[in-house]
């Protein structure tokens, strides 16, 4: 999901400008060796051990990380919560289209139920010659559109409900 990778990259960028307070602490650290020296003479070994202390007070390559790491954090989550209410509105206003489109379906059911009965009148009268073809022509046109409406919100319903699955994140359960 596109929302979490955003929001796992947005809590990198949080710990990264925790990281960058290193830079300001001192390093200490602990050394030892040992050697041997071999002469014409003789033989003998020699050892040193220590501590050091290092601390990059002055250096101009550590000023202005930790803001800088900072407000890049703050961009990200920013991002993240853009990215997670843009997500939000997708899903919603998918819902809306597909409560709407079911709406109309049934507002176009109607119509074609009223269509079919003015459909059979008209041809009643055709056949009387109470209208001519031009007449019952018309009906039978205004039917098809109908018919043509109904069949592209039914396509678009299809189309938004597919869009909406995907948001969710459906996945297909595996077999056992």
């Amino acid at each position: 999901d596109y929302s979490k990778a955003i929001g796992a990259q947005s809590q990198v960028a949080s710990k990264a400008s925790e990281m960058e307070t290193a830079r300001y602490r001192p390093q200490v650290g602990l050394f030892a060796e040992s050697y041997a020296f071999n002469g014409d003479r003789d033989t003998s070994d020699g050892y040193t051990a220590g501590v050091y202390l290092k601390w990059n007070l002055f250096s101009p390559d550590s000023y202005g990380r930790q803001s800088e790491a900072k407000m890049k954090a703050a961009a990200a989550k920013a991002y993240s919560n853009a990215i997670g209410r843009q997500e939000q509105a997708e899903y919603q206003g998918l819902n809306d289209a597909i409560r709407t489109l079911k709406v109309n379906l049934n507002l176009l059911k109607n119509s074609r139920k009223l269509l079919d009965e003015q459909a059979r009148v008209a041809r009643t009268l055709f056949k009387n010659g109470s209208i001519n073809a031009l007449q019952l022509a018309e009906v039978y046109n205004r039917r098809v559109d109908l018919i043509k409406m109904q069949t592209e919100a039914s396509l678009e319903l299809i189309k938004r409900s597919s869009e909406l699955v995907l948001k969710r994140g459906f996945v297909i359960p595996k077999a056992e």
